[in-house]
């Protein structure tokens, strides 16, 4: 049980500044710097050969005999005294290139995720030596005033929230903004009207995140919180076991156990059922675009600008699906390191 002079955890504590959290937490990585602007340079290749697939398959398209291409101009079929066959070499060569950016594109995405893990997984060891000296050199005050479970739980608990999620987060991250300026210089470069119609639907875009990820953000630091508190509930029941039997004070512990366990589990649901709106809004964001581009595309006339540009709103879209995928473990994360700041500061 709780002794005297300890202070409660407080579950609806105003979160801190989502910017301020992960900037403390790159302060923390610069050890890890070059390590990071590879992975960086990593995301960069793929983004770039992801912008070059749509931009191939649009050429492919406009050599086929569609519309202004007949048979006798496209570089797909060789006409000799009035017979057409198919120029396999230069079919082979064009789709064979598009399976080479792929390729690459895979390569420098697994490459990527595999140095983010190290990079995570040097950054819980260094977190986790930074909590045990400062436990170290706290005065015996804080022990009576904070519960052994929350101590534990930020040691061990929120350290390896940090660590699952940081890989997700800096691989999306980064290859979100990579792509996402990669895609909007080529679709300009490609069809600069269309490119004015896929850009129409990103303020739209940023209102979604934004307001859905500030709720979501306080029902995480909600659920962070009572995990701790649920910790320091069953470390002191256990540990004080035959305390707890002298006095007869087993229902009181249950009912509160129970009473912690149930808010921990709406919260957990309540932040979830929130988050979950982000990815939804998205896609219907994104069919938004998709419609206006086949509008304005059919008025252009332009069939493999189109294809071009279809493939192209799909990758534009893809950075804030994966905020709507993400925003949950981002949200979790800030939660986990609010709270080991707050002890290391």
């Amino acid at each position: 049980m709780a002794g005297p002079g300890r202070r409660p955890m407080v579950g609806h504590e105003k979160p801190d500044n989502l910017f301020k959290t992960y900037t403390s937490i790159i302060k923390d990585m610069k050890k890890e710097w070059k390590w990071l602007i590879f992975i960086i340079v990593l995301l960069i290749v793929s983004s770039v050969f992801n912008c070059l697939v749509p931009i191939k398959m649009g050429e492919i398209t406009n050599s086929m005999p569609l519309g202004d291409t007949s048979i006798d101009k496209s570089p797909y079929y060789t006409i000799v005294d009035s017979i057409i066959t198919l120029n396999w070499g230069k079919i082979i060569f064009d789709f064979a290139l598009v399976g080479a950016f792929y390729l690459i594109i895979i390569v420098c995405t697994w490459l990527a995720e595999w140095i983010v893990v190290r990079v995570s997984a040097d950054f819980a060891y260094e977190t986790r030596k930074k909590i045990k000296t400062k436990l170290d050199k706290l005065p015996l005050s804080y022990f009576d005033q904070t519960t052994v479970g929350e101590i534990l739980s930020r040691g061990t608990e929120d350290v390896d929230n940090i660590s699952r999620n940081m890989s997700s987060v800096l691989n999306q991250t980064i290859t979100g903004i990579t792509q996402f300026v990669a895609v909007s210089v080529a679709m300009f470069v490609t069809r600069w009207e269309l490119a004015l119609v896929a850009l129409a639907t990103l303020p739209i875009d940023v209102i979604v995140v934004a307001l859905i990820g500030a709720k979501s953000q306080k029902q995480f630091k909600i659920y962070r919180t009572k995990l701790g508190n649920l910790n320091g509930i069953i470390e002191e029941t256990y540990g004080g076991l035959n305390v707890i039997k002298l006095f007869n004070k087993e229902e009181d512990l249950i009912e509160k156990f129970e009473i912690t366990n149930n808010d921990m589990r709406a919260s957990d649901k309540k932040s979830q059922w929130i988050s979950g709106f982000i990815f939804p809004a998205m896609r219907f964001v994104g069919n938004l675009g998709l419609v206006g581009v086949s509008v304005v595309g059919g008025l252009i006339g332009n069939v493999g600008g189109m294809v071009s540009f279809f493939l192209f709103l799909d990758r534009f879209q893809q950075p804030f699906q994966q905020i709507g995928q993400i925003i949950g473990v981002i949200q979790s994360g800030a939660s986990s390191a609010e709270r080991i700041y707050k002890l290391l500061d």
